[in-house]
């Protein structure tokens, strides 16, 4: 083989060689900033994640103790009614309004006493009364169940709204 014939193949051998070089060099240059890159994406995506996870467990427990004080605020609607219509129990309900029924058309005079059948005739039936007393009470349930639905709705159903 002539020496010029060698001497071109060995320059174009090596110019492949260096060339093959230099481009692995800047495609691992390349591949080093985007490696360095990615590895502060990452650990931004980590500080965010982890500032997210904070707030939702801040949120998580202020949402909790909201709902214990809802709870609470419940229960003591609930025994305060359940004192009321204890109390109501033992009582009859008179109709102020209701004229007094009597056999005689004559007004009985301002210095005569009323017999204890007249004196009665404004109260309620027990059975009426009984009725009475006790759609109060569940009037008064529903109204406190409602109460604290309308309170739990207006603290965003228990979620905390995180501050921007």
């Amino acid at each position: 083989m002539p020496p010029i014939l060698v001497f071109i193949v060995a320059a174009f051998i090596s110019g492949l060689g260096i060339g093959g070089f230099s481009v692995h060099k800047i495609d691992s240059a390349k591949i080093d900033r985007i490696e360095l890159a990615l590895q502060v994406q990452k650990s931004e995506a980590q500080a965010l994640l982890s500032s997210a996870q904070s707030r939702i467990a801040e949120s998580e427990k202020n949402a909790i103790f909201a709902n214990q004080q809802l709870d609470k605020s419940h229960e003591t609607a609930i025994n305060s009614i359940n004192t009321l219509h204890d109390s109501f129990a033992a009582v009859r309900l008179r109709d102020p309004g209701r004229r007094q029924g009597s056999d005689c058309p004559v007004p009985a005079s301002a210095g005569a006493g009323k017999s204890k059948g007249e004196a009665d005739s404004a109260e309620l039936s027990t059975e009426l009364t009984g009725f009475l007393v006790d759609q109060a009470y569940r009037a008064d349930t529903i109204a406190a169940y409602a109460a604290a639905c309308y309170q739990f709705v207006e603290a965003n159903c228990g979620i905390s709204v995180p501050q921007q």
